[in-house]
C-alpha cells in the first residue's frame, strides 16, 4: 500500500513540471492487484517494461496526449475518459488483455496496431467516443471460431456466422477509406478477415458501422464490397439485408471473406471483349475513368476501349439530365462548376459511374464542359 501511495504523491507533486510519465529503459513498472492509474493530460512513454497486473490505466483531462515509447505496452484495461473530442494518439503499438473502455474522447491508431487478446473487447464505443485512424492502423484479434453463431470477435463490429469450423480467424478493423479497381470510395471502416486456410462456406457477416464513419456514403443504398487482392480490385457483393437506423449491412452465403467494406459507389466496371488477329487474340477492355472522385465540382473523365464516338450522359441522382455529349476513345473531358451532390455518368455499352461532388463552397449550378470533339452531323 505504501508503494502505491508513494507513486501517487510523485505524480501529483511533479504534475506542474511534467507533461508525461516515462518508464525509462531498464526500468520495470509493476501494478500489483486491481490498481487504477489516472493520467491527467499526460503522455505515456514506455521505454522499459510495464506489467499491468489486473489494473486499469485511465486517460483523463482536457487535452490530447500520446502513447509512445520504444517498447510495446500491454494494458489489462485501458480507459478513455477525456473531455469532448480530445484524443489519445498512438505512436507505438499496444496490446490489451482485458478491454478498452470508452467513456469520452477518441483513440487515433495513427498507423499503429492495437492487438486484443483472445477474450479482450472494445466496450461502449459511440459516435463521440471510439477508435479512429483515417491515415491507417488497425485493431486486431485472433480467435478460434467453430461453427460460430452471431459471434462478434472482440466486439469489433463484424458479426460472423458459419455452419462449419473456421479454425483460427484473424479479424482486423481499420478506418482508412478504401478504393481501387471496382471501388471509387467507401465508408471510413473496413474489416480484413483471414480464415485459417479454410473456406468460409455459406458464411454470414453483419457489418456494423457508426454514422460518423459514413464518409458521404448513403447508408440507404450501401452494399458489401469485397477484395481478395488486398485492395487492388473490388467486387460488389450486394447485400442480403440492411438497417440504416441500426447501422448494419448483412450478407449471407459467402464462400470467402477477405477485405470487406461498405459503399454505394457505382465504380468503373470493366467490360472485356476479344479482338482476334490471324495468329492470336488481343484482349481489350472498356472502362470509364474519373479523376478526382470525390471532387469539389471540378473533374475530368475519359473512356477507354471504344472504337467509335459514342454518347455520354450526365444525370443528377434523381434522373435529371445535366449534359449529353459525344466522346471518342481516350478523349479527356474537363468538367467544372457542379453543385454539391451525387451524379451519374452513363456511357453507351458500359455500367453507370457515380460521381460525388462535395466541398464546393460556391455550390452553384453552372456546369462547364470542355469537349474538343465537334458534334457529329447526322
Amino acid at each position: 500500500m505504501k508503494k502505491y501511495l508513494l507513486l501517487y504523491k510523485i505524480l501529483i507533486i511533479s504534475l506542474p513540471a511534467m507533461s508525461q510519465v516515462t518508464i525509462s529503459s531498464g526500468t520495470r513498472w509493476v501494478n500489483s492487484g486491481n490498481v487504477t492509474v489516472n493520467l491527467q493530460d499526460m503522455d505515456f512513454v514506455n521505454n522499459g517494461t510495464f506489467s499491468p497486473g489486473q489494473g486499469k490505466v485511465k486517460f483523463i483531462g482536457n487535452n490530447s496526449n500520446g502513447l509512445t515509447g520504444t517498447s510495446v505496452t500491454t494494458f489489462n484495461e485501458l480507459e478513455m475518459a477525456k473531455s469532448g473530442s480530445n484524443t489519445l494518439v498512438m505512436f507505438s503499438n499496444v496490446n490489451v488483455n482485458g478491454r478498452v473502455n470508452f467513456v469520452s474522447g477518441m483513440i487515433d491508431l495513427n498507423l499503429k496496431t492495437m492487438t486484443l487478446s483472445n477474450n479482450a473487447i472494445l466496450n461502449n464505443e459511440s459516435e463521440t467516443s471510439r477508435i479512429t485512424g483515417l491515415k491507417g492502423g488497425e485493431v486486431v484479434i485472433s480467435t478460434p471460431l467453430n461453427k460460430p453463431s452471431n459471434i462478434n470477435p472482440g466486439n469489433l463490429g463484424v458479426v460472423i456466422s458459419a455452419g462449419s469450423n473456421l479454425g483460427t480467424v484473424v479479424v482486423r478493423r481499420g478506418h482508412k477509406e478504401q478504393a481501387g479497381s471496382g471501388l471509387a470510395g467507401s465508408i471510413n471502416r473496413y474489416f480484413n478477415i483471414t480464415v485459417n486456410g479454410k473456406k468460409a462456406a455459406n458464411a454470414t457477416i453483419r457489418f456494423k458501422y457508426l454514422d460518423a464513419e459514413l464518409n458521404s456514403q448513403d447508408e440507404n443504398t450501401m452494399t458489401v464490397f469485397q477484395s481478395l487482392t488486398n485492395g487492388g480490385s473490388w467486387t460488389n457483393q450486394s447485400f442480403s439485408s440492411r438497417d440504416a437506423a441500426a447501422n448494419w449491412v448483412e450478407k449471407t452465403s459467402m464462400t470467402s471473406l477477405g477485405l470487406l467494406t461498405l459503399s454505394n459507389s457505382i465504380a468503373p466496371i470493366t467490360t472485356r471483349e476479344n479482338i482476334f488477329t490471324e495468329n492470336n487474340s488481343i484482349e481489350t477492355s472498356k472502362r470509364i475513368t474519373v479523376g478526382p472522385n470525390p471532387n469539389n465540382g471540378n473533374f475530368w473523365f475519359n473512356v477507354t476501349g471504344i472504337e467509335k464516338e459514342t454518347v455520354a450522359t450526365l444525370y443528377t441522382i434523381d434522373g435529371k439530365i445535366i449534359k449529353q455529349l459525344r466522346i471518342a476513345n481516350l478523349q479527356r473531358q474537363q468538367m467544372s462548376g457542379l453543385a454539391n451532390g451525387i451524379y451519374i455518368l452513363k456511357v453507351e455499352g458500359l455500367e453507370p459511374f457515380k460521381i460525388i461532388v462535395q466541398g464546393n463552397r460556391n455550390n452553384n449550378t453552372t456546369t462547364n464542359i470542355s469537349n474538343n470533339i465537334p458534334p457529329i452531323k447526322n
